[in-house]
């Protein structure tokens, strides 16, 4: 990942900068002996650590990941009845109600598989590990940082930092990281592939009690090694290898050498534990933003500045779309107006025609009703009777000139076809009788649409000729 480290105390009274320039750390001095923090004080504390961070030059308007110590946050395995963020949020919350005291605000993170499913099985249920962040002033630096222009990449946990620091990963075993830190405590973590299971921590105290020997850290280890054997009734699994980071680290992984047998042990020398922690993360590749394995998800997905500007850039091209909208409702509403105003004018002239044309109309209270009445009217009348089909004047023409033609030496003087119902008549002037009498067969066999029959003959000049008239109907 690329910028610089922060890590910070969940109450900020401490941060530390890591980068390419070295390490740089700001404590707070709000505070005496005995005082007790304000809701103004921390506030304050927020502007000023934040003020402190923006300026340093090896920061440069990044941070790649702001690291949270676990002196604060708690991992804990709660009973639920389902590995939904919400349902076991609320069995955690359960889990801290007192009657008599106020519970501070936490966020609630649980780490499932890769397929959503818990780690461990109960009766009923699923057993969930789950971190419990008190993130209310983490949220108020990050959202200072974001108002001076400095955007925070990832936002982890201590332990998150060392399972992806030193798990590598590698054949799938359980890593088991332990980091001493300067202010007297024995921070552990489970992961596997990068990706934290549990986390815890044990104080390292130089005192001994009455019941207690050893060393301090052998005090530390044996605690811890309590802590191991409950994660490992819980979740089903046992540590493979345990890196030590650090002097402190080192002698307690020896004292828990002893008690675990099989677990093969690793030593990392460096004097700031922490630091060289830090270091070694910012060279790796980031996590995934979505899973709390990772990273504290509600933490690195909080709204920044970017998210809230796009926010207001929406709200104001809404707003844009809206005037918009109004503005085009406007024009519609004046072109409605137009349009009812021209159907008004063209209703009165349809009605004045109306009047025109229908004396009785003008008299009426409701010429619309008028004219309904008055077509009620016309459609009970007389049905409309289409006119016959013409006679076929041109198909019988055609007809006749053919029995004509086919007859020698008659010639046609005359045709006169009329309507259906009405005479037609034809003249024809025949060589002879005996031509005569083959014409009127003709017309008796060929189908005719008149039927034709002789009215008269009638003698010519010319000896043999006669003339013959013939009539009928379609």
């Amino acid at each position: 990942m690329s910028g610089a480290c922060c890590v910070i105390k969940a109450d900020l009274s401490r941060v530390v900068v890591v980068s390419d320039q070295g390490a740089d750390a700001w404590s707070a001095s709000d505070l005496s002996a005995g005082d007790a923090p304000t809701a103004g004080i921390l506030s304050a504390r927020a502007r000023t650590a934040s003020d402190w961070a923006a300026s340093l030059s090896g920061v440069r308007k990044k941070l790649g990941v702001v690291c949270v110590d676990v002196e604060d946050i708690r991992c804990r395995w709660v009973r639920a009845t389902g590995t939904a963020a919400p349902i076991v949020s609320a069995a955690t919350r359960g889990l801290d109600q007192d009657w008599e005291a106020a519970v501070l605000p936490e966020r609630v993170e649980p780490i499932l598989k890769d397929d959503g499913s818990a780690f461990g099985k109960e009766a009923g249920g699923a057993g969930v590990a789950v971190l419990t962040v008190a993130d209310a002033l983490p949220r108020i630096f990050l959202d200072e940082m974001d108002k001076r222009g400095v955007r925070a990449g990832e936002v982890i946990s201590l332990w998150h930092g060392m399972a992806r620091a030193w798990d590598d990963g590698r054949d799938g075993r359980l890593v088991c990281v332990l980091l001493g830190t300067n202010d007297g405590r024995l921070i552990w973590s489970w992961s596997r592939g990068g990706r934290l299971l549990a986390g815890g921590s044990a104080p390292i105290a130089a005192g001994v009690g009455e019941d207690e020997g050893g060393s301090p850290e052998a005090r530390a280890a044996r605690r811890i090694s309590l802590d191991w054997l409950t994660w490992s009734v819980q979740l089903g699994l046992s540590p493979d290898v345990v890196v030590a980071v650090g002097a402190v680290a080192g002698r307690a992984a020896g004292a828990l050498g002893e008690q675990w047998d099989g677990v093969a042990l690793s030593t990392v020398d460096a004097e700031d534990a922490v630091g060289a922690t830090m270091t070694r993360l910012v060279r790796g590749s980031s996590g995934d933003p979505g899973d709390a394995r990772q990273v504290l998800v509600g933490l690195t997905g909080r709204p920044t500045r970017a998210t809230r500007s796009a926010y207001r850039w929406g709200a104001l091209g809404l707003a844009a779309l809206a005037v918009a909208a109004i503005g085009i409702g406007v024009r519609l509403s004046g072109e409605a107006g137009r349009i009812r105003e021209s159907a008004s004018v063209v209703g009165e002239e349809s009605k004045q025609r109306v009047v025109a044309r229908f004396a009785g109309a003008e008299s009426q209270p409701s010429i619309d009703l008028y004219l309904q009445q008055q077509v009620a009217k016309l459609q009970q009348g007389a049905k409309f009777q289409p006119p016959a089909d013409p006679a076929p004047f041109y198909e019988e023409l055609e007809r006749l000139i053919g029995v004509i033609g086919g007859l020698n030496g008659v010639k046609l003087q005359s045709v006169t076809l009329g309507p259906t119902g009405t005479t037609s008549e034809f003249t024809v002037e025949v060589p002879d009788t005996r031509t005569g009498e083959e014409l009127k067969k003709a017309l008796r066999e060929t189908p005719m649409a008149v039927a034709w029959s002789e009215q008269r003959s009638i003698g010519t000049s010319r000896s043999s000729e006669t003339t013959m008239v013939f009539r009928g109907q379609f």
